[in-house]
């Protein structure tokens, strides 16, 4: 749009981000909007100038507008004082809305959080209702013409519902505005040149006996109520019974014509439907075309708003569905990881208690000891709605009680263990619990041997932007370790260590207690 012909919108809502969002939405549509967050100051701005033309060109009013006056009340007081297009806004449907509505010639109700196609369908609706009523009055065609606007609004009025409820309900609106008896709605594919039977009218179903009545037409078969599309234009027939090239006669037991006028319905230059009425007391004329077009023309665009937020819903049930078999598979593929980390570990242990060899049995006890550290870890992790960080305190208690169980016990082994509130991410904890797993492994070997008790020892803080650890025993000292220099965990730690961008050095004092620092 153009600067100086765009669109501007009164846009009444109370709650600040929903005004936010909703302002956004329309001034990405390309209109011009001012938020009045309040009735009271809704209906300042809509009557400042009175006398003068219309200080806006739409009204969108929240039915909810705090204390103070509500959307309804504003709405009356507006419409009092001025002639402007409104529609209303709510998160809320149903009868009780309706009921609260009901009198006040509103140009639709748009429901909040139908998305921006939805919202897009109903404002340009409204405006192009209020355009066409405007014209209309400036054109003094006051008896056929505010029939048919009233028709409009009652149809705009109606909370969302499906497409087939809205065109039945269109159709008898139709009848009712042109003095006609019976019609009908037919929806219209041009690719397929084939009709489908949207609805006919209560009273055609009472006059009407054809047998096995069909719902799907081709325009090939059809006669002369085919030719709005054949000829893409309205077919106006005052005297049907007369002869004519075009008909090709009605089936046995059809409702009796006496005048026909049938109209296509336009949607970006496609036709995609024909509204069809018959039996007028008097002839049909042109201004009953005109009412027609102009009827269907605004209720095809509520057809399509509806369409959108029908799509809309089905979108999100299926992805709502979508998700819920996501959650479901991942449950068992983390159901099934653990399992097999507990039957690896479990494995790895009952292999070292029947290993001849010590030094074999070590190793095995020692890599029962890492896999248990990564099981952990993963448990902690996605046993439950993780949100990306597992804190220190939640994982490295557990991880020690669990590694100190594949010891048999030998001394009353206690834990001293004073956490920081520290969360981490995956990528960070994985390689930590390895580390910590070959510590504490090293102490319950080697620190407590012929003693009756014993202390593990677990620090952790932070502080400027890294996390210290201290872990290790109140053992023997360094004296105690029967290590080998070239033992497999030995040349494991630098690696880890490496791969955290840390540090690792022993610290002074009785045991054998070790300080790793890395970035938080």
């Amino acid at each position: 749009m153009e600067t100086e012909t765009r669109k501007k919108i009164l846009l009444a809502e109370a709650e600040p981000a929903a005004a936010l969002a909703e302002s956004r939405s329309l001034e990405g549509l390309g209109y011009e909007v001012v938020v009045a967050p309040s009735g009271e100051r809704a209906v300042e701005l809509a009557t400042e100038g009175d006398g003068g033309a219309p200080p806006f060109d739409l009204v969108l009013m929240e039915l909810d507008l705090g204390p103070g006056m509500d959307g309804i009340e504003a709405a009356r007081s507006i419409l009092a004082r001025r002639d402007l297009p409104l529609a209303f806004l709510s998160s809320r449907t149903g009868s009780g809305i309706s009921e609260r509505i009901r009198g006040i010639p509103s140009y639709g109700f748009i429901a909040k959080g139908s998305g921006e196609a939805a919202l897009a369908a109903s404002v340009g609706t409204a405006l192009a209702l209020g355009e066409k009523i405007r014209s209309e009055r400036d054109a003094r065609n006051a008896a056929a013409n505010e029939a048919r606007l009233e028709s409009l609004l009652r149809i705009a009025q109606r909370p969302s519902s499906g497409v087939q409820e809205l065109l039945d309900y269109a159709l008898e609106e139709v009848i009712a505005l042109t003095g006609s008896e019976i019609g009908y709605i037919y929806h219209y594919d041009e690719d397929k040149r084939e009709f489908t039977l949207n609805t006919w009218s209560r009273e055609v179903m009472h006059q009407c006996s054809v047998a096995e009545p069909r719902t799907i037409y081709s325009l090939e078969r059809t006669g002369i109520w085919g030719e709005a599309v054949r000829q893409r234009k309205p077919i106006l027939l005052n005297d049907f019974a007369s002869p004519d090239p075009l008909k090709r006669g009605l089936p046995e037991g059809h409702a009796p014509l006496r005048r026909f006028l049938t109209v296509p319905v336009f949607s970006d230059g496609a036709i995609v439907a024909v509204v069809g009425v018959a039996n007028k007391a008097v002839e049909y004329g042109e201004a009953d075309i005109r009412q027609l077009e102009l009827m269907m023309d605004s209720v095809w665009k509520v057809v399509l708003r509806n369409k959108a937020e029908e799509e809309l819903r089905r979108r999100e049930a299926r992805i709502a569905e979508l998700l819920k078999e996501k959650e479901a598979l991942l449950a068992e593929v983390h159901h099934r990881i653990r399992n097999f980390l507990n039957t690896i570990q479990a494995l790895l242990v009952f292999q070292s208690e029947t290993c001849d060899a010590a030094v074999t049995a070590s190793a095995l006890r020692d890599t029962a000891g890492r896999v248990d550290s990564m099981r952990l870890l993963y448990d902690k992790l996605y046993g439950a709605e993780w949100q990306g960080t597992l804190s220190l305190r939640d994982y490295l208690p557990d991880l020690i009680v669990e590694i100190m169980g594949l010891f048999p016990p030998r001394a009353r082994i206690r834990v001293d263990a004073e956490l920081e509130d520290i969360s981490l991410d995956a990528k960070t904890l994985a390689p930590l619990g390895i580390i910590i797993n070959e510590i504490v492994t090293n102490s319950m070997k080697y620190a407590f041997a012929d003693r009756t008790e014993g202390t593990i020892i677990l620090r952790a803080r932070g502080a400027e932007g890294r996390v210290r650890i201290e872990i290790g025993d109140d053992g023997a000292g360094m004296q105690a370790t029967q290590a080998s220099p070239g033992g497999f965990g030995l040349r494991l730690l630098p690696l880890l260590i490496e791969q955290l961008h840390g540090e690792l050095r022993l610290l002074e004092g009785p045991g054998l207690v070790y300080e790793l620092a890395f970035p938080a």
